[in-house]
């Protein structure tokens, strides 16, 4: 698809998203408004009215939640698109090796990209390497990755997802008092992405023996 063409499509989406949204603020204000006993003219009363008869029918409906599936399915979809998630499954959608039956899952936050997964990354280790999943409800356009320990160049530990080393007393607070690890990660063949996903000791022991497992931890 040419990007003219792309722009074109893009456009009439971005003037109803904005239409929807002063709609939405219209109602907002308007009901806050006479709740407090205002008085609308005769011509704002008879809109008002005729969106708030819409919407009782609209949300009865079955477009409703026809139209709530769509919107959370691209949702999900433009997060795995813009986080570069998706770019990761063209080469690790599918496991390399024997993925053990029995895998110990950790369930916490991330960040992919510049996009955070939070508490919605499900992160197992085995021996062939790191297995990346989304819970179910946040999964379309999320696939799962199998990223072998081999594709990886570095992994350091630090208690935060921050990428900055200055970090504000607060976060360095928040960092000691829940005791969390993340893992962050670089990879050989995609150098510039970001990926820092949870982790726990215990996937220490499932890295190759040659690994450099790096930490900065500040006990």
């Amino acid at each position: 698809m040419k990007k003219g063409t792309a722009v074109r499509i893009k456009a009439p989406w971005k003037v109803l998203g904005l239409v929807l949204i002063v709609m939405f603020i219209f109602l907002i204000a308007v009901t806050i408004y006479k709740d407090a006993g205002g008085e609308l003219p005769d011509e704002i009363e008879l809109f008002y009215d005729t969106i708030t008869k819409w919407f009782d029918e609209f949300k009865n409906s079955f477009l409703f939640g026809a139209v709530f599936i769509t919107v959370w399915l691209a949702v999900c979809y433009q997060k795995g698109k813009k986080s570069g998630w998706q770019k990761l499954a063209k080469r690790y959608h599918h496991a390399r090796g024997i993925v053990p039956d029995k895998l110990r899952f950790i369930v916490g936050n991330g960040r992919v990209g510049n996009v955070d997964y939070s508490i919605m990354l499900k992160v197992a280790g085995y021996r062939g390497g790191l297995i990346m999943k989304v819970m179910f409800p946040f999964r379309f356009g999320n696939p799962n990755l199998y990223i072998p320990w081999t594709d990886i160049d570095t992994i350091v530990l630090k208690r935060t997802m921050s990428t900055d080393d200055n970090l504000s007393n607060i976060e360095n607070f928040f960092a000691r008092l829940f005791h969390e690890l993340y893992a962050h990660i670089r990879l050989a063949q995609y150098p510039d992405q970001i990926l820092i996903v949870p982790w726990r000791e215990h996937m220490d022991g499932l890295l190759p023996g040659s690994f450099n497992l790096k930490r900065e931890i500040d006990n």
